[in-house]
């Protein structure tokens, strides 16, 4: 089944800063997920970067 969103190693760097520890996922046709976490841990970096307004600096969005 190909996924709807994935993402294989996707990390987001400035400068020294890691704002997206490496993450790896997929979501399938009819699943529904939920993005959590505590202040400072990548939740608005992550949806930037599948809407396209942060560039991933390694890892993909296949």
């Amino acid at each position: 089944m190909v996924p709807v969103l994935a993402a294989d190693g996707a990390t987001v760097t400035l400068g020294d800063t890691m704002l997206l520890a490496p993450t790896t996922f997929e979501v399938a046709p009819g699943e529904r997920w939920c993005v959590t976490g505590g202040n400072g841990t990548g939740r608005t970096t992550l949806l930037r970067a599948f809407l396209g307004s942060r560039g991933l600096t390694a890892g993909s969005s296949p």
